[in-house]
């Protein structure tokens, strides 16, 4: 009990029902926090309870939200948990999340793809942005399409050195090729893919070819702070 209630601090919700009904919250009362873990503490979903955010520094696939509740925080929630049930039978599921557009809310990059099977690429039925808060399933204030590449990985990153997290995709080209793909995060814009972040490797490992992850620390405080 005491694991959720001890960053009770960080804010009650502006209202009630707002995940699902597409409306826009306030920014929430106070900014997502680092706890001594290493977790991060924030108001995933806009509910009383904080949630706790770990696996942030992996290719997308270790991502887990532990979403809180009275008794403490709840089982953590992978990225095949938050696809949306439709497309909870695919092979491969990657996930990010930060708060790319500067609202307060951390969003969730999320896709689902199928294995690769041959030389050709395959598909990726989801490749999206959801604007937060998120629900306890995955679902956003708003979605929008990211590039269709047969996505292999992705990391929220740091490509340009200001306040906004940025995002990399890391997809198959097919014939053993990779390719690494950039945007950049923008308080006006949000998210937007630039062209000069784009490379090609041959073979591919995405826990190498993809830029460095988000430095928690340079992004959001020590909780208590």
């Amino acid at each position: 009990m005491e694991a959720a209630r001890r960053y009770r601090g960080l804010g009650v919700a502006a209202g009630l029902g707002l995940v699902l009904s597409g409306c826009a919250p306030g920014a929430p009362a106070d900014e997502p926090c680092l706890d001594p873990a290493g977790r991060l503490i924030a108001h995933v979903n806009n509910d009383e309870y904080p949630d706790a955010v770990t696996g942030t520094e992996g290719i997308g696939e270790e991502l887990r939200i532990a979403f809180g509740e009275e008794s403490g925080f709840g089982e953590p929630r992978a990225p095949r948990d938050l696809v949306g049930f439709m497309h909870r039978y695919q092979d491969d599921f990657y996930a990010a999340v930060a708060d790319f557009d500067g609202d307060g809310w951390l969003d969730l990059a999320i896709a689902a793809s199928e294995e690769i099977t041959g030389d050709s690429p395959g598909r990726s039925p989801v490749t999206e942005l959801r604007m937060g808060p998120i629900s306890g399933w995955g679902r956003g204030q708003e979605t929008h399409s990211l590039l269709e590449v047969h996505m292999r990985g992705l990391r929220a990153v740091d490509y340009d050195g200001n306040n906004y997290p940025d995002l990399a995709l890391y997809g198959y080209e097919g014939d053993g090729s990779y390719a690494v793909r950039g945007y950049e995060g923008d308080q006006e814009e949000g998210l937007s893919y630039r062209d000069e972040h784009y490379e090609m490797y041959a073979p591919g490992w995405a826990e190498d070819d993809l830029p460095p992850p988000l430095d928690m620390d340079g992004f959001y405080p020590a909780c208590g702070a």
